[in-house]
């Protein structure tokens, strides 16, 4: 459960610093990540806090540690209690499928009234607070973590791709291309979806797909991605977080070039030719393919 910049009326003690409403203190949620063959592990997971009047609460039991684990892909969601002892979670990998959020915070098990702390910010220093029962004392809104299931690396990319037919029967022509969060969503007029519909199982069409609607919806995609790639802070992680379909991007770039790919190689690559290179050139492919097509109707006529 991600916080984010949310603001209390009250002081909380955040990771981030910006929004921290303590001097002198801090909060931050530790673990190392282990990928089993069947689970994933948080190891040696435990709270590092640094605050001696929530050390207190949480010493006395009028406070409580606990991480959050939750996969939207798989509507995962698990809250488990922690504290400064580390210890291992253990979650199976059959429960989690692409971008897993990882976060802590502390929250007052009991009414706490006329709270105040000599570690508050200048804002607060003044003033007391009546903290209310599960209401949130400190946050670390903590990590991203990747989870890839094996019999998925080699997935075709092609599973990106979500063709529909335009909603709108006026628009004749014209293909339109939304990038979702979970697919590329190409949009082709209805009066030739049908065509479309009768081809698509047929692999003797499917470089024709790939050149016609695929890549240029990638490339689109890709360019759109890079353009403001500093709205996702120059992160390829930022960019899964939002678009679950880049995370096939990547596993098709390590697939291809034996290596992660970085945001330097994203920043730097021409959208269009790597759009060719992800989906095996399709395009070119294409053109053979048209010729074969051409050819075997062609020769039907001589019989």
């Amino acid at each position: 459960m991600k916080v984010g910049k949310k603001l209390f009326p009250y002081p909380t003690l955040n990771n981030a610093e910006l929004i921290n409403s303590y001097t002198d203190s801090h909060y931050s949620l530790k673990f190392d990540t282990v990928q089993e063959e069947n689970s994933i592990v948080l190891k040696n997971i435990h709270i590092d806090i640094e605050n001696i009047s929530i050390e207190r609460f949480l010493k006395e039991g009028r406070a409580r540690a606990v991480v959050i684990i939750e996969c939207s892909q798989t509507i995962y969601r698990k809250i488990i209690q922690i504290d400064t002892t580390s210890m291992d979670i253990e979650i199976p990998l059959s429960d989690l499928n692409g971008q897993v959020e990882i976060s802590s915070f502390i929250y007052a098990v009991t009414n706490i009234k006329e709270y105040n702390s000599e570690y508050f910010i200048e804002d607060y220093r003044d003033y007391s607070f009546d903290i209310g029962k599960y209401n949130i004392l400190a946050i670390d809104d903590g990590y991203r973590i990747n989870v890839i299931h094996e019999d998925k690396k080699d997935k075709k990319i092609s599973s990106i791709f979500s063709v529909i037919p335009n909603s709108n029967q006026s628009i004749e022509e014209g293909i339109e291309v939304s990038p979702e969060k979970d697919k590329i969503v190409i949009i082709i007029p209805y009066k030739y979806y049908g065509s479309y519909d009768n081809m698509r199982f047929n692999d003797n069409f499917m470089n024709i797909f790939f050149g016609l609607l695929a890549i240029p919806a990638l490339a689109n995609c890709l360019q759109t991605i890079k353009d403001n790639f500093e709205n996702y802070s120059d992160d390829l992680e930022e960019v899964v977080f939002n678009y679950n379909w880049f995370n096939s991007v990547l596993n098709r770039y390590k697939i291809i070039h034996n290596r992660d790919m970085t945001s330097d190689d994203f920043k730097e690559m021409d959208s269009l030719l790597f759009a060719q290179e992800l989906l095996d050139y399709g395009s070119s492919k294409a053109l053979g393919d048209l010729k074969n097509l051409l050819w075997e109707d062609n020769a039907d006529d001589l019989y």
